[in-house]
Protein backbone atom coordinates (compact mmCIF):
# COMPACT_ATOMS: atom_id res chain seq x y z
CA UNK A 1 0.00 0.00 0.00
CA UNK A 2 1.05 3.46 -0.68
CA UNK A 3 2.28 5.44 2.38
CA UNK A 4 1.93 9.31 2.50
CA UNK A 5 3.34 11.27 4.83
CA UNK A 6 1.57 15.13 5.18
CA UNK A 7 1.66 17.15 8.10
CA UNK A 8 -2.07 18.84 7.55
CA UNK A 9 -2.99 14.65 7.33
CA UNK A 10 -1.07 13.79 10.64
CA UNK A 11 -2.12 16.87 12.20
CA UNK A 12 -6.13 15.89 11.32
CA UNK A 13 -5.77 12.65 12.05
CA UNK A 14 -4.72 14.01 16.02
CA UNK A 15 -7.78 16.34 16.23
CA UNK A 16 -10.52 13.91 14.67
CA UNK A 17 -9.62 10.77 13.04
CA UNK A 18 -13.00 10.37 11.38
CA UNK A 19 -13.11 13.62 9.66
CA UNK A 20 -9.55 12.17 8.13
CA UNK A 21 -10.99 8.84 7.10
CA UNK A 22 -14.37 10.99 5.44
CA UNK A 23 -11.93 13.43 3.78
CA UNK A 24 -9.60 10.25 2.46
CA UNK A 25 -12.91 8.35 1.54
CA UNK A 26 -14.11 10.97 -1.03
CA UNK A 27 -10.41 10.07 -2.68
CA UNK A 28 -11.34 6.91 -3.08
CA UNK A 29 -14.84 7.29 -3.86
CA UNK A 30 -13.82 9.63 -6.51
CA UNK A 31 -11.04 7.44 -8.45
CA UNK A 32 -13.26 3.93 -8.53
CA UNK A 33 -14.98 5.49 -11.24
CA UNK A 34 -11.16 5.43 -13.07
CA UNK A 35 -11.16 1.89 -12.12
CA UNK A 36 -12.33 -0.09 -14.89
CA UNK A 37 -12.39 -3.72 -12.22
CA UNK A 38 -13.49 -6.83 -12.93
CA UNK A 39 -14.65 -7.48 -9.19
CA UNK A 40 -17.46 -5.34 -8.37
CA UNK A 41 -16.39 -1.88 -6.65
CA UNK A 42 -20.06 -2.01 -4.29
CA UNK A 43 -19.06 -0.96 -0.92
CA UNK A 44 -21.85 -0.88 2.24
CA UNK A 45 -21.62 0.59 5.06
CA UNK A 46 -22.36 0.06 8.88
CA UNK A 47 -22.13 1.19 12.53
CA UNK A 48 -19.11 0.18 14.81
CA UNK A 49 -19.94 1.06 18.80
CA UNK A 50 -16.63 0.99 20.65
CA UNK A 51 -16.82 1.09 24.49
CA UNK A 52 -13.48 1.46 26.38
CA UNK A 53 -12.64 2.53 30.06
CA UNK A 54 -10.15 5.79 30.95
CA UNK A 55 -7.24 5.78 33.57
CA UNK A 56 -10.45 7.08 36.02
CA UNK A 57 -12.71 4.27 35.05
CA UNK A 58 -15.21 5.99 33.23
CA UNK A 59 -16.23 4.71 30.06
CA UNK A 60 -15.98 6.07 26.87
CA UNK A 61 -18.43 5.35 23.90
CA UNK A 62 -17.26 5.55 20.32
CA UNK A 63 -19.24 5.46 17.22
CA UNK A 64 -17.31 5.12 13.80
CA UNK A 65 -18.77 3.91 10.93
CA UNK A 66 -17.07 0.92 8.62
CA UNK A 67 -17.10 1.06 5.08
CA UNK A 68 -15.98 -2.38 3.13
CA UNK A 69 -15.99 -3.66 -0.71
CA UNK A 70 -18.89 -5.89 -0.84
CA UNK A 71 -16.31 -8.32 -2.65
CA UNK A 72 -13.26 -9.90 -2.08
CA UNK A 73 -10.52 -7.60 -3.88
CA UNK A 74 -7.05 -9.13 -5.07
CA UNK A 75 -3.93 -7.48 -3.18
CA UNK A 76 -3.28 -6.12 -7.04
CA UNK A 77 -6.77 -4.23 -7.00
CA UNK A 78 -6.33 -2.69 -3.62
CA UNK A 79 -3.10 -1.53 -4.93
CA UNK A 80 -4.47 0.11 -7.88
CA UNK A 81 -7.02 1.58 -5.77
CA UNK A 82 -4.78 3.08 -3.28
CA UNK A 83 -2.56 4.68 -6.24
CA UNK A 84 -5.31 6.14 -7.92
CA UNK A 85 -6.73 7.52 -4.18
CA UNK A 86 -3.24 8.87 -4.30
CA UNK A 87 -3.21 10.48 -7.59
CA UNK A 88 -6.69 12.49 -6.60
Amino acid sequence: MVVINDYKLDKLYVVNENALLDYLRGFILTGLTDFDCLTPLTYSSHEVITTTTDENNQTITTTTIEYEFDYDLSDDEKKIISEIAVAK
